[in-house]
């Protein structure tokens, strides 16, 4: 099968560099209705290797977590007792992506959209009825000389910047870790016994640690993806120095790579830098805007203790290039207001969905 992709403009070049070297060997999307799953008295668990009766398969156990807006992509290969396990790495998870799951609307548990509240509520949003339009996003900073919350007047960009809430590193890998081996092929899960057990037993040596990272990319928010989707990709030969399988997990404004550990067929050498690898540039089946702006880093997961200090920087596109023609409207009597826009005396903004239209009193 063959897929025709497309990457950000200026980063064509990486992306034929990156497909010299591997191919797309899988892409797992999210469904929008549950797949055929084996009885539950015919089920084994490929992360503690215990079958029914012995273990339980009451729950749903998402193949990628519920929080990132994944229905109905479920397994019947996780038993309970490592469904509960894992979902306690999700909730660092949940810290560690922060905002834009609310920014999104992304529906978690019980089909809602979560709130967001920074530490200290420096910065807050919340899903809204706005001038009686449903589904829109409130991001309001506590206060209005606070620099969580900045318009540029001239492009027009909204820049949010706040502290995230407290979670453990060495958690949100195993997750990611987790959503990998639950991708995998069959015939994969006994070539990765020294990644199932990094998720099982919750151990990492010192030696390797510095394989506990992921690469992130992260786009000007006004694309992105409405749900996750995960590309695997495979290398084109053997003797290449490089993981045999490599993952890309896009999820709204942001593409995680990684690759889980310990192959039985990779010959390079596992150290405590880590051994280099490509980066895949995000990709996409319809083409990015010209204009969109993208950053990249490399994020250190191998921590076990509480990160408090962790902070997010998410840059939204808007229509504001035109300050002249924007006026005040009252929100109480939805008349218009005779102050004059500034940007420094602004405490929020709602984002209402696309081609809204909104007709206010004259």
């Amino acid at each position: 099968m063959s897929w025709e992709i497309y990457t950000i403009p200026e980063l064509g070049p990486h992306l034929q560099n990156f497909m010299q070297i591997y191919e797309i060997h899988k892409i797992v999307e999210c469904p929008d209705k549950k797949p055929k799953l084996k009885s539950k008295h015919d089920r084994i668990c490929r992360f503690c290797k215990k079958q029914y009766p012995k273990v339980r398969f009451r729950k749903d156990a998402h193949v990628i977590p519920r929080l990132l807006g994944n229905r109905f992509l479920v397994s019947d290969f996780e038993c309970d007792s490592c469904n509960e396990k894992f979902g306690r790495f999700e909730n660092d998870l949940s810290d560690f992506i922060g905002i834009t799951k609310t920014i999104f609307q992304t529906k978690g548990q019980n089909n809602k959209v979560p709130s967001f509240r920074a530490p200290n509520d420096v910065l807050t949003a919340t899903r809204i009825n706005a001038f009686n339009i449903q589904n829109s996003i409130e991001i309001r900073k506590k206060n209005v000389d606070d620099e969580n919350l900045i318009i540029n007047d001239s492009s027009g960009e909204i820049t949010i910047k706040y502290p995230k809430r407290p979670y453990r590193p060495f958690n949100v890998y195993k997750a990611f870790l987790k959503i990998a081996l639950s991708c995998i092929d069959d015939e994969d899960v006994i070539n990765y016994c020294g990644a199932f057990n990094i998720l099982t037993n919750g151990y990492m040596s010192e030696s390797v640690k510095g394989l506990a990272r992921i690469y992130k990319y992260s786009i000007t928010v006004g694309g992105g993806k409405d749900k996750p989707l995960l590309f695997i990709y495979k290398k084109r030969n053997a003797w290449l120095n490089f993981p045999t399988y490599f993952f890309a997990l896009h999820f709204q404004n942001s593409c995680y790579q990684f690759f889980p550990p310990f192959y039985r067929a990779d010959k390079f050498v596992y150290d405590q830098d880590g051994a280099p690898y490509p980066i895949c540039p995000p990709i996409s089946t319809e083409p990015f805007p010209q204009d969109v702006k993208y950053n990249i880093e490399c994020v250190d997961l191998s921590s076990g203790d509480l990160e408090k200090e962790d902070e997010e920087t998410v840059v939204l596109k808007s229509g504001l290039n035109d300050v002249e023609s924007i006026i005040g409207i009252d929100p109480v009597t939805r008349r218009q207001s005779t102050s004059k826009y500034s940007s420094d005396k602004i405490v929020g903004v709602i984002l209402v969905p696309a081609k809204t239209v909104i007709t206010f009193e004259e």
